[in-house]
């Protein structure tokens, strides 16, 4: 698996953060699966606290940017986000639609 940089992890998790709350309703297995992913792309607590300067245009921005690899990924992750509590609410792929 290729290494994420700070801009890459910081957008991951603003776009994570994005389709979890989506639906206006915090699922713990959305939680769960957001902390999953919060060590598997070894972040820390500092690109929580910059994730919150970041935009969706700055966030597509670094998506486009991203190796084939890691943007197909990063789909997948979505999507599995998305679908962490069960259902996928309309808001929900409105944002994996914008990373589509």
């Amino acid at each position: 698996m290729e290494k994420y940089t700070i801009e890459e992890r910081r957008t991951i998790l603003y776009v994570l953060t994005e389709v979890m709350l989506a639906d206006e309703i915090l699922h713990p297995a959305e939680q769960d699966f957001f902390n999953k992913v919060f060590y598997e792309i070894n972040a820390d607590v500092a690109d929580m606290t910059a994730m919150e300067h970041i935009d969706n245009n700055y966030a597509l921005e670094v998506f486009h940017r991203m190796s084939e690899e890691k943007q197909s990924r990063l789909r997948k992750t979505l999507y599995d986000m998305a679908m962490a509590d069960g259902v996928l609410d309309y808001r929900e792929q409105q944002i994996l639609d914008f990373y589509a």
